[in-house]
């Protein structure tokens, strides 16, 4: 049997890494306009990774810790690592001036970054994960996001599948969808006084 898997968000995670970076290579930092687009693109990124990476930290990270595991500690170093990163990446675009051999460096700085988020994606899928299915039933994994679904309304979970899904197959559609329904039953159904007569 398919035991709950956990982490299906890095697939959005990793789209909107690629798209930074392919942002990045194509911009001119020497146009202001360009400058500015790309810097808050960035921050956006450290934005979803900051959330993330304290979603994991409160939700994940301490059902290992609380079952005797050491796994999470490499990821929680490396998710203040990757904010730092992003910091010091941000104030060396302004910096960028008129030269271009300072931009191609700090865009070479900022692909090193995302090669280091992916592998950092993916020690917490191969390593963390099955160190999770190993100490926890399905059950008690599903409740790991439940209780952030149950605090959220139909709207910000409408939100939440528009932003996820186009980075989703078909499997991970179904498991959020199922997650969603068994959080708060409700969302799924019609209400009847809606239906067309």
């Amino acid at each position: 049997m398919e035991r709950v898997r956990l982490y299906r968000e890095h697939k959005y995670l990793t789209t909107v890494l690629f798209d930074a970076c392919t942002e990045f290579g194509k911009a001119d930092l020497r146009n202001q306009a360009e400058q500015v687009g790309l810097m808050d693109k960035i921050t956006g990124v450290r934005s979803l990774l900051e959330s993330h990476g304290n979603y994991e930290e409160t939700r994940i990270h301490t059902r290992l810790a609380a079952r005797g595991s050491e796994a999470h500690r490499l990821a929680d170093g490396e998710h203040e690592r990757d904010l730092k990163a992003l910091d010091s990446i941000l104030e060396k675009i302004k910096h960028c001036g008129d030269s271009l051999s300072h931009a191609h460096q700090v865009y070479l700085e900022f692909r090193k970054f995302v090669a280091e988020v992916l592998l950092h994606l993916d020690y917490e899928e191969t390593v963390m994960l099955p160190k999770l299915q190993e100490l926890y039933s399905d059950d008690e994994l599903r409740l790991i996001d439940k209780e952030s679904y149950e605090q959220m309304d139909a709207g910000q979970m409408i939100d939440m599948l528009q932003v996820l899904f186009p980075s989703l197959n078909a499997d991970d559609k179904e498991f959020f969808i199922d997650e969603l329904h068994h959080a708060a039953p409700g969302f799924l159904k019609r209400n009847d006084s809606t239906q067309d007569s």
